[in-house]
C-alpha cells in the first residue's frame, strides 16, 4: 500500500499538459523482459561457473571423496562383528579419514563463507545492472511511443496485491522492449579496447561513435 500511495503522490505533480488532457498510458512486464534478456542468461551462467569453480577446487574434491569413504566405511562396520580384526581395521581407517575430513572442513570454512558472500554480491550487482538496462530501455520505448506514463505490471505491493489492478486503455510495450534487449550489445570495457599505434591522418574521416541503446 505504501508504494501505491507514493505512486498517487507522484502522479499528482504531472505537467500541466497532462492535467489538461487524458495521459497516454503504457504497461510493461519487467519480469518477462528480464527472463527474455540474453544478457540475463549470460550473467546466470557467470554465477554458475563461479560456483562450479569453487566446487572443483582440489580441497573440495578431496572433501567429497572422504565423505563418500566415510559413508562406505560406516555401512561396512555395521555389518561386521564388533571386535573382529576387519572391524577394528575399518574403524581405525574411519578415524584417520575422519580426522582428515575435519581438518579440511575447518580449513575450507572461512574460504567457503567468503566465496558465498562474493557470489551473493555478484548476483546482486548483476541483477541491479540488468534491471537498470531494462528500465532505461522501457523508458526509451515509452518516449518513442509518445506515452506519458509507463506502469510495471509484474510487481506486487507489500500486501501482495498487484500494483496495477485495471487500466481500461493501455499500450503494452513489453514486446518492443524485449526486441531492443535482444539486440543489445554491452559496451566494451576500457581495458579491452585495442589502441592502434597508427598515427592519425587528417585525410581520414573520423569513425562514427557507436550509438547507445538508450538516448534521452
Amino acid at each position: 500500500m505504501v508504494k501505491f500511495i507514493i505512486l498517487l503522490l507522484s502522479t499528482s505533480f504531472l505537467a500541466p499538459s497532462l492535467a489538461a488532457e487524458t495521459p497516454r498510458i503504457a504497461i510493461f512486464d519487467a519480469s518477462r523482459a528480464f527472463n527474455a534478456f540474453p544478457l540475463t542468461k549470460e550473467k546466470k551462467q557467470e554465477i554458475n561457473d563461479r560456483k562450479k569453480k569453487v566446487e572443483s577446487t582440489p580441497s573440495m574434491q578431496r572433501l567429497r571423496f572422504l565423505q563418500d569413504e566415510l559413508n562406505s566405511l560406516t555401512k561396512d562396520i555395521e555389518l561386521l562383528e564388533p571386535g573382529s580384526p576387519e572391524a577394528i581395521a575399518k574403524t581405525n581407517k574411519f578415524k584417520t579419514l575422519g580426522e582428515e575430513w575435519k581438518e579440511i572442513q575447518k580449513r575450507l570454512s572461512s574460504f567457503l563463507q567468503q566465496e558465498s558472500k562474493n557470489i551473493d554480491r555478484l548476483m546482486v550487482n548483476n541483477t541491479l545492472s540488468l534491471l537498470t538496462i531494462i528500465s532505461e530501455t522501457a523508458h526509451a520505448v515509452g518516449k518513442e511511443k509518445g506515452v506519458d506514463l509507463v506502469f510495471e505490471t509484474s510487481g506486487v505491493t507489500n500486501s501482495q496485491v498487484p500494483q496495477i489492478l485495471y487500466i481500461e486503455e493501455k499500450i503494452d510495450i513489453t514486446d518492443e522492449v524485449i526486441a531492443k534487449l535482444q539486440a543489445y550489445t554491452p559496451p566494451i570495457p576500457p581495458e579491452e579496447v585495442t589502441i592502434s599505434s597508427e598515427k592519425p591522418s587528417h585525410n581520414k574521416k573520423p569513425l562514427p561513435h557507436s550509438q547507445p541503446l538508450i538516448t534521452e
